[in-house]
């Protein structure tokens, strides 16, 4: 519990508490003193979407006198309302500022540091029920009081897989918003020549591609506008671009409808893998953070020579995940990925390396600095790359990157940092391996996918989100990145992002393993032709299709070959 810093605030409440007491009706009555909880320190404003206001989570707990059996407390969980905005439905409704909602329906909410997502997602299950008039539980001087909510929003649960009203209503909304950001020269915001504006553009182009025949306004034209832009700033020399910006530009470029083999943009495109090819450290990644270390300890020691010496033993390192390595290694490979579907040829040494590292991160612990929303969005992210780059589906490594991404999607929203581009990783990922996968994420993120979307289109910031735990977040910040993101997720039910979701690969396009090596097709079809003579056991066989796979110059984990099936009665 927070509790007030001064002597004299606390004999002031305690008063307001005695009085409220002897006034109140006891079986209403909060077993505290506190009354007005706007007095708590609260560190942002966190808008509640739709229903029109904005609150600060309940930092002091209180028991209360469970409405629906007096001889029972509750301790709920609750947000404080301390703003409406116009024509409110909350205000509307009857609450105050100040207020505490502590329950919807038949639910309290739950007491977490920032439960506002939850109170969002209660809201929304009454109004996928039908709800139109929905019961409010609010604490207010000391009473318990119920009010009603009204409200005609539709339902977002209905016609799944297929994309509904509410989410294409908010993807057209954040569009237009987005559109109104772009400059004469097809630019989105950012200062002339920055970086920042080569992000922005390059994920509001995607933006107004993943729009589809669903939505009623064509952004055709502002996609169209956003290519002129990068074929001006690209040419004919480019901007001093890092890896990530470049790795965005790059995805942006392989979805349009520009023809990468075209002379004139090959030579654009061929400075962004240049950009690749050069940071790429030898580790296999890229932004990889160098780990710190003290200078290793130096000893004098004496031989049988009598002749000097110096021993160096240096102190060993804990190895931990590297965010901004896993993450732009996952974004320069998603980029390679897209750019080979749309017919340009990704280096193999650089796709092996980059993938070797990206599953050398994702075997490293989670240390105490890094979220486990954050690990699971950079493995969100490796599952979406390694999709991209044509590997495995079935890979079983693979697959645990998306289970473990999956388990913390309904609370990856409020990750310290990496919450909308891990969002948008696990929904390209989710979406890329069937509706059973894209089904479990619409299905824990859908609530809020929504309730993100302000009144002007633009996706509001929500708890925690960009805190600066990353070098490019500086650039990144912002309406324009948030509502890129968001329009994107909202549109992931088209199958406008082709290249990003893997869809109509072309037939030339190579097919690799878990380990992103080229695996190729006459080579697999001998393997599954050999005559097997005799009857040899497990071992024997395996150590068979090792020898094959090497002579057609492959090489792969013996320990990732499963073999079943009945044996044959002669």
């Amino acid at each position: 519990m927070i509790k007030p810093n001064t002597n004299s605030f606390r004999q002031i409440v305690i008063l307001i508490g005695i009085v409220c007491t002897i006034g109140c009706d006891s079986k209403n009555v909060a077993r505290q003193t506190k009354t007005n909880f706007l007095d708590s320190p609260p560190t942002q404003l966190h808008s509640l979407g739709w229903m029109g206001a904005k609150s600060h989570p309940l930092v002091d707990s209180f028991k209360l006198t469970d409405p629906d059996n007096e001889d029972k407390e509750v301790t709920p969980g609750g947000v404080v309302v301390a703003e409406f905005t116009k024509d409110s439905p909350l205000e509307n409704a009857g609450v105050k500022i100040g207020d505490v909602v502590l329950r919807i329906a038949d639910n309290w909410v739950p007491i977490k540091e920032d439960p506002t997502l939850d109170l969002i997602a209660l809201t929304e299950r009454q109004i996928s029920a039908n709800k139109r008039e929905i019961p409010i539980g609010v604490y207010r001087a000391g009473k318990y009081e119920l009010i009603t909510l009204e409200t005609q929003m539709e339902s977002i649960d209905e016609g799944l897989p297929l994309p509904t009203q509410r989410f294409t209503d908010a993807a057209e909304s954040g569009l237009k918003y987005l559109a109104q950001q772009q400059n004469d020269d097809g630019s989105i915001t950012g200062n002339a020549g920055s970086n920042e504006q080569l992000l922005n553009t390059a994920l509001a182009g995607l933006a107004f591609i993943s729009a589809d025949e669903s939505i009623d306004d064509t952004f055709q034209s502002n996609a169209d506008r956003c290519v002129k832009f990068f074929e001006t700033a690209l040419a004919p020399e480019p901007l001093e671009l890092d890896t990530l910006t470049a790795s965005y530009v790059a995805i942006f470029l392989a979805e349009s409808d520009v023809d990468l083999m075209d002379l004139d943009w090959l030579d654009r495109v061929s400075k962004l893998t240049e950009v690749f090819e050069t940071n790429q450290h030898e580790s296999g990644g890229w932004n990889v953070t160098e780990i710190a270390t003290d200078d290793p300890e130096e000893a004098a020691i004496v031989d049988n020579d009598q002749s000097a010496k110096t021993l160096t033993e240096p102190k060993e390192v804990d190895e931990s995940v590297d965010i901004l390595g896993t993450f732009t290694t996952n974004q320069v490979l998603l980029a390679i990925g897209a750019m080979e579907r749309k017919g340009f040829d990704g280096e193999a040494d650089t796709i092996e390396k980059g993938v070797g590292y990206l599953h050398q991160q994702n075997r490293l612990r989670v240390p105490a600095p890094i979220d486990r929303r954050i690990k699971a969005a950079l493995s969100a992210g490796t599952t979406a790359a390694l999709i991209a780059l044509n590997c495995d589906r079935n890979d079983i490594q693979l697959r645990e990157y998306l289970k473990s991404a999956l388990e913390r999607s309904s609370d990856m929203y409020t990750s310290p940092t990496l919450a909308m581009p891990g969002l948008l990783h696990l929904a390209l990922a989710s979406r890329q391996l069937g509706n059973e996968s894209w089904l479990q994420f619409y299905d824990a993120t859908k609530y809020y996918c929504v309730a993100m979307s302000a009144e002007d289109g633009s996706a509001i910031e929500y708890p925690n989100i960009e805190q600066g735990l990353l070098e490019f977040e500086s650039a990144a910040q912002g309406t324009v990145w948030r509502t890129s993101h968001l329009a994107l997720i909202q549109s992931m039910q088209s199958k406008q992002l082709k290249r990003l979701l893997a869809i109509d690969s072309p037939p030339q396009l190579a097919t690799r393993d878990g380990n992103g090596k080229k695996v190729s097709a006459e080579s697999l079809q001998s393997v599954q032709a050999m005559k097997i003579e005799g009857n040899p056991d497990v071992e024997e066989l395996k150590k068979m299709i090792m020898d094959r796979l090497k002579e057609q110059g492959m090489e792969v984990d013996e320990s990732k070959i499963k073999i079943s099936g009945s044996k044959k009665e002669n």
